[in-house]
């Protein structure tokens, strides 16, 4: 763990629970993260986090659902501008909104740097 620059991200999974904290350094008997201390004995696993590939993937993911749903929703329309930009305005809410939770809640996880 000592290879980790200090303010990554990282997720602590000890015998209690899950923490993600930003790093700030680790001895031989404890790892000192923002506002949380752990104890060597008590951590199974220390993982680099990686939330900016899960917020693109979310925002990806989110344009895509959100332009599926602005079809569906102006499929009866007659109107041609409608028809483009509604699609493309869900798109993009579908996009910020998911990749903000997705930014927050990350699938994408980094390397494994510690496990007991």
């Amino acid at each position: 763990m000592q290879d980790i620059p200090p303010g990554s991200l990282i997720s602590v999974k000890t015998q209690f629970g899950s923490k993600r904290c930003a790093f700030q350094i680790a001895g031989d008997a404890e790892l000192y993260c923002e506002g949380s201390t752990f104890h060597r004995q008590s951590i199974r696993r220390v993982r680099l986090e990686h939330p900016n590939a899960s917020a693109v993937l979310g925002a990806v993911v989110g344009t895509g659902i959100g332009i599926g749903v602005g079809v569906a929703v102006t499929n009866n329309s007659r109107d041609a501008e409608t028809r483009v930009y509604d699609p493309a305005a869900y798109g993009i809410l579908g996009g910020i909104v998911l990749g903000m939770i997705m930014h927050r809640i990350p699938v994408v996880h980094g390397k494994v740097v510690y496990q007991r």
